[in-house]
């Protein structure tokens, strides 16, 4: 009996890995956790499915989780990257494998030879981006003899303010202080500042070509590592004009630099009041265009000769595909196919903290992507001497 756990299951990004969870996952019963009762409720009449259970749950406490998610057959964390270590903790006590949309750096690091030693598998980053940007990248490096650089680009179309995740990750991709903001070249990582140094690139339509800027996502760091002699590796992101407009802004004014903002003799944090006015605007909260795009460039040699190996994703138009759930549904819906194929034991590894770089063949995490309107395209260039 196959028992599927769904950590923050109606947060506005994991609720749809829960929609495709439920409509195409061949569980026994379903657990859908969340601290929102009120939308746990309504998701569960919606589904009217006997294998649909609700619990109200804070993720906050390890313990608690323990006890929830005891018996299931794998656990999927829906939560943001700052909310998802008590959980880990719990599935490596419990000896329950699981997945989620992106882990901390130093999360991965701590916790990977723990999960080798318990014999049990976490999938970590199975989004975009991470994600299916390392299933791009997996797919051109195993057509390589040897890989030079990989590249990863994205475009994520979205309104700044969508979900409290949402927020602090912009927050955190554009803070000045970050360090993971940087690019690897021949055994080093180069820190960036925010919103410097942009390169133009070209997605499929209807995103065309976007000027991408350097971000902190972790593909920078694990491709460097997973990938023999791989002198170069980039990570490019970019939002929809108004987002990077208001970026540029909020960084210049000095939002980042001042941690407290004192109004009517109270102090709130900075970011957090920035965040939560813009979360009540409609600059914040709507765009006319949703959904995502990716590129990842893989460059290399075969047989002698120099090749190129170039990827990118469509999906269906934002107007065809539910509007502003085009965003998640880009981004969650790889969470349902990976927690999906994990329990079918349909993974290249079965132990550890792994990224999806290491854990999935891509053909066939592409075709599950096909089967749901996502599609990977790929674009093949041999370089040799003309004489």
């Amino acid at each position: 009996m196959k028992k599927c756990f769904i950590m923050g299951a109606v947060g506005r990004m994991c609720i749809e890995a829960t929609r495709d969870l439920v409509k195409t996952g061949n569980f026994n019963e379903f657990l859908l956790a969340d601290i929102d009762e009120k939308k746990l409720r309504e998701i569960e009449k919606v589904f009217n499915d006997d294998r649909v259970r609700v619990l109200k749950i804070d993720a906050n406490y390890e313990d608690k989780i323990i006890e929830a998610i005891e018996g299931y057959s794998i656990v999927v964390n829906g939560l943001p990257f700052d909310k998802i270590e008590p959980t880990v903790k719990a599935c490596l006590r419990c000896g329950i494998p699981s997945i989620d949309l992106i882990s901390p750096l130093d999360i991965i690091e701590r916790y990977d030879d723990k999960f080798k030693e318990a014999g049990v598998l976490y999938t970590a980053g199975v989004g975009m981006t991470p994600g299916v940007t390392d299933i791009m990248a997996r797919h051109g490096v195993d057509q390589c003899d040897e890989v030079d650089e990989v590249h990863v680009y994205w475009a994520a179309y979205r309104p700044f303010a969508i979900s409290p995740g949402l927020i602090m990750t912009t927050f955190w991709e554009m803070n000045p202080a970050e360090k993971e903001r940087a690019y690897y070249e021949d055994g080093e990582y180069h820190p960036q500042p925010p919103l410097e140094e942009s390169k133009t690139v070209k997605f499929e339509p209807p995103y065309g070509e976007l000027d991408v800027y350097y971000v902190p996502h972790p593909e920078t760091f694990t491709l460097s590592k997973l990938i023999p002699g791989i002198k170069r590796v980039e990570t490019m992101g970019t939002w929809p004009t108004e987002v990077m407009d208001l970026l540029k802004q909020i960084i210049h004014y000095g939002f980042f630099e001042k941690e407290t903002i004192d109004y009517n003799g109270r102090k709130y944090e900075t970011l957090d009041l920035l965040g939560n006015m813009l979360s009540q605007v409609s600059g914040g909260t709507e765009t006319a265009l949703w959904g995502y795009a990716l590129r990842v460039e893989v460059i290399g040699r075969r047989d002698g000769r120099e090749v190129e190996h170039v990827l990118t994703h469509s999906h269906p138009p934002s107007g065809r595909w539910g509007g502003a759930r085009a965003y998640a549904k880009n981004v969650a819906t790889p969470l349902s196919i990976g927690a999906q194929l994990m329990v079918d034991g349909r993974t290249q590894v079965d132990c550890g903290y792994r990224t999806a770089y290491e854990v999935y063949d891509p053909i066939e995490f592409f075709t599950e992507l096909r089967k749901r309107g996502i599609r990977v395209h790929e674009r093949v260039y041999e370089y040799h001497q003309a004489v």
